[in-house]
């Protein structure tokens, strides 16, 4: 199979798009994109232990801890809290929520405390923050105002979008997208936070 990335490289201004078609085969896939991420290309495992699960009929944010594998709970909302990710230094959790009747990210300390609000946009239903490696960006995805209250949908037209994480300047369109679900819900920068890979189904 193939897999066609798209590459864009950013510091404050998008600065050059490029993309490549990389072959996995179907007998070792799994070896092949190590292979792919042993050449340097923008890939990054995701290794957050908080998660959106569902409990009692509605998500919340979970930690885990690596040491006892005791579960706890960060967030306590009765609509939707998902796409969690912590920030490099593993100070904060970035995450979108629902709470206030609009899809939009969040921000709160490791331990579940001091949760503020980062986006505030109704035009847009904000999804899965990825925070750079250097911890200056955000980027995630965002969708149009008319999708259903706590909907994230395939093939759809969306944007993605990028702001600082101290939060000096608005969101910026980098990217028009035709996708959605699967488009960037893990993170997806290189080493050296300059590039960021997605999925789109735009030909």
């Amino acid at each position: 199979m193939k897999i066609q990335i798209l590459l864009f490289g950013i510091a404050t201004d998008l600065l050059q798009t490029s993309s490549l078609a990389f072959e996995v085969s179907d007998q070792e896939p799994a070896k092949d994109l190590m292979s792919f991420i042993e050449k340097g290309y923008p890939f990054i495992l995701d290794a957050d232990v908080s998660s959106g699960e569902n409990r009692k009929g509605k998500y919340d944010i979970y930690g885990i801890d690596i040491k006892t594998c005791k579960e706890f709970q960060l967030t306590d909302t009765p609509d939707l809290d998902d796409g969690s990710e912590y920030s490099p230094d593993g100070k904060y959790i970035y995450l979108n929520s629902n709470r206030t009747g609009n899809m939009q990210l969040w921000r709160m300390n490791a331990n579940g405390e001091n949760l503020k609000q980062l986006t505030f946009d109704k035009n847009y239903k904000d999804w899965f923050p990825h925070i750079s490696p250097n911890g200056k960006w955000i980027v995630f995805i965002s969708f149009p105002p008319d999708i259903a209250f706590g909907d994230h949908p395939f093939y759809k037209q969306c944007t993605l979008r990028l702001m600082s994480t101290d939060l000096s300047s608005n969101p910026k369109i980098i990217a028009y997208i035709y996708g959605g679900q699967g488009t960037i819900n893990v993170p997806s920068w290189s080493k050296d936070s300059r590039r960021i890979a997605f999925i789109t189904n735009s030909n």
